[in-house]
């Protein structure tokens, strides 16, 4: 693959609008190594040896396979107008045509809103799969390669899957709004994205990694208008004293570090039973992106154990805590991790300045609330 290129690039004027820039929408862009036209657009097949006929009967039937899949399949093609025009595919619809399609499936969709210069694919496949695809305007050839797909399918206990991804030494993240969390791998096209609480996984797939991981961290994943939507999480400023009464409501506990003067006190309910509790200087906006002091309550089955694995780690810093508990820190992380025996709770505590987060921990002052 040429490096003189410039991968295309992501554009947001000052309007918010986003564009590609004109390698994108010519579909000139550079292919990443291993992406190809059966990542982006269809069935990929591996071939075989020629010889047999076991292998003739094997391709005969994928071949099968394949119509019925292609004929049970909704496909439809939207443009940016209402009206064709000189540059586009015959038979393309509207935006508005492609979300009310969209809309019809009664199923989570989708996409990466509307791009200039762009036509989109909306594919119904097996299994619950949607995806929409999109194409340089005018495309002419049989097949295109999509420059940009994105795809949405059922998946049970999806967001932990995404995160288990997070383990693998290439391995790249970013966090999103409303909990939700995009992990890709260091050579690979691929955007997996997830939220929690949600049975659904959406992919990314561009025509370049850069592209693909520059879309998936701007945050312009979202569902296609009108078609259902992840849960969100609940954010509130609290009192110290809703704060106790939350705590004692609950069948699980809510760890903090203690009662601090000159702060507002942000908690986040996540759908899957996480809560988030943020330090913010006095006055601060609910939801601001300021760094703060963060204990996250994570509901983790066998916590105790898995913590205690951390610890183990190569240079991992460990301390045992009052009451069974342990706490540990992995050399220049800015997390620190604590849990006790017999609750299936981690409390992970997140700092702005380094080695804050360990002296909390290991000094005994992340407790639950009471």
């Amino acid at each position: 693959m040429k490096t003189s290129a410039e991968p295309p690039r992501l554009v947001v004027n000052e309007h918010g609008n986003t564009a590609w820039l004109s390698e994108l929408r010519a579909g000139t862009s550079q292919n990443p190594a291993g992406y190809s036209p059966g990542q982006a657009g269809r069935s990929h097949v591996e071939r075989g040896p020629r010889s047999t006929g076991r292998a003739r009967l094997a391709l005969l039937v994928v071949a099968v396979i394949a119509i019925g899949a292609i004929g049970s399949a909704l496909y439809l093609r939207a443009g940016s107008s209402s009206r064709s025009g000189a540059g586009q595919s015959p038979g393309t619809l509207s935006v508005g045509d492609l979300q009310r399609s969209a809309r019809a499936l009664h199923a989570p969709v989708f996409w990466a809103g509307a791009i200039r210069g762009m036509e989109y694919e909306l594919h119904r496949a097996p299994f619950g799969r949607v995806a929409v695809s999109y194409l340089p305007e005018g495309s002419r050839v049989a097949h295109p390669v999509p420059s940009v797909k994105v795809t949405t399918y059922p998946l049970t206990g999806a967001f932990a899957a995404t995160v288990a991804r997070t383990r693998s030494p290439s391995a790249n993240q970013v966090k999103l709004p409303g909990g939700a969390i995009a992990v890709w791998y260091t050579g690979h096209p691929n955007v997996y994205v997830a939220y929690p609480g949600w049975p659904f996984q959406v992919t990314l797939v561009a025509s370049s990694q850069a592209t693909a991981h520059r879309l998936a961290a701007s945050g312009r994943l979202q569902s296609v208008p009108g078609t259902p939507t992840p849960p969100q999480p609940s954010v509130a400023i609290v009192s110290l004293r809703q704060l106790k009464q939350l705590a004692d409501s609950l069948s699980q506990p809510i760890y903090w570090a203690g009662p601090q003067t000159g702060v507002t006190y942000e908690l986040t309910r996540m759908p899957d039973g996480r809560i988030y509790l943020r330090y913010l200087p006095a006055g601060t906006r609910i939801r601001s992106a300021l760094p703060a002091l963060t204990i996250a309550t994570l509901p983790l089955r066998d916590a105790f154990a898995i913590t205690q694995a951390t610890a183990k780690g190569k240079h991992a810093r460990t301390t045992v805590l009052p009451g069974g508990g342990i706490a540990t820190v992995a050399p220049r992380e800015r997390q620190a991790y604590l849990a006790y025996r017999g609750l299936d709770y981690q409390a992970e505590v997140l700092a702005p300045l380094p080695a804050a987060a360990w002296r909390l921990a290991s000094a005994g002052r992340i407790v639950a609330v009471h």
